[in-house]
């Protein structure tokens, strides 16, 4: 492990000013060949590098980067403790999560504490860029394929963010302040979901859309300003998995996009309730199989750009 370190000032001849980015991830190669990649994208300027999150808390505090690059799996002190500990402090220091896949559980628990967004390991250098500038521009970016646990925890979320919005509303009476709370929260997970890979669709016990998020517009075509208060265009899927059912083997379902064309999608569907258990209506978690299909039709494809062919150590902090 190297010791963490701050780089001297990027070219001050840069067009325009250069995202000031730290770099945290437990692996040297993995680390160092981050670095190497940042450094020629002249809108990012990698202001130093940590190998554990205790170092990366230290180096916020001392260089105030205004994006972190976060490992998940540490020594000393894990990613997602440090990102907890950067979120509370550093409003202006957007953390992105580095996940590999299987840190499904982990991803979610760094979002709900303040992370602005994630990518896999591997990502490309255009994804690498957009994903730092939009964090630093105050938005929230996930990218990558989501796995069914990650998509039932989304659902969770969800669900757990309808109930805090029906909870406050009923109590801003006499509990301001839990409302508050509430309702930051709230608008967390609201933009969590919103930044989701997957389509997020919130209908009412009508079937009149509430929530039509990024992904959805992305999938179907329309607009969140098109279809909000309309019922929804897709309202009996011919294929959904329940997520009390546990995994299943998807199967590709037709729905319409607002081009008349057809798309496949698999659905993950649960009810929503008030705080007295009555159904609300239902969330709809969509998720495109056409990029699946294209991965399993390219087995042998490799997306890794920087994240080095480095065979795991024998020892028991696990890889992030």
């Amino acid at each position: 492990m190297t010791t963490a370190g701050a780089f001297p000032d990027s070219d001050p001849d840069r067009a325009r000013p250069a995202v000031r980015t730290l770099i945290v991830d437990d692996v040297d190669e993995v680390r160092d060949g981050l670095a190497r990649l940042l450094a020629r994208i002249p809108t990012i300027e990698v202001v130093g590098t940590a190998g554990d999150g205790a170092q990366a808390v230290r180096l916020v505090d001392e260089l105030r980067p205004a994006v972190v690059l976060m490992d998940m799996r540490m020594p000393v002190m894990d990613g997602l403790e440090a990102t907890g500990k950067i979120a509370a402090k550093h409003n202006d220091t957007a953390v992105i999560v580095l996940s590999a896949y299987g840190d499904d559980s982990l991803v979610v628990k760094a979002l709900l504490r303040g992370a602005r967004g994630y990518l896999l390991k591997g990502a490309d250098a255009n994804e690498l860029t957009h994903a730092i500038e939009a964090a630093a521009r105050g938005e929230t970016r996930v990218s990558g394929s989501l796995t069914k646990p990650l998509v039932d925890r989304l659902v969770e979320t969800l669900t757990t963010e309808c109930k805090l919005r029906a909870e406050a509303e009923a109590e801003a009476r006499d509990l301001a302040e839990r409302h508050a709370e509430n309702q930051a929260l709230s608008a967390r997970l609201a933009g969590l979901l919103d930044a989701a890979p997957v389509g997020i669709v919130e209908t009412d016990t009508a079937d009149r859309i509430l929530r039509w998020n990024r992904a959805a517009e992305r999938i179907y075509g329309w607009s969140a300003e098109d279809v909000l208060g309309r019922p929804d265009p897709n309202p009996t899927p011919p294929r959904a998995v329940h997520l009390a059912d546990g995994p299943a083997n998807p199967e590709p379902s037709q729905h319409t996009r607002s081009d008349g064309g057809t798309v496949y999608v698999e659905i993950a569907r649960a009810a929503l309730t008030d705080p007295d258990g009555r159904t609300t209506g239902e969330i709809k978690v969509i998720t495109d199989l056409t990029h699946r299909k294209e991965l399993e039709a390219k087995p042998h494809h490799s997306r890794s750009t920087w994240v080095p062919r480095i065979r795991q150590r024998r020892r028991g902090v696990p890889r992030g």
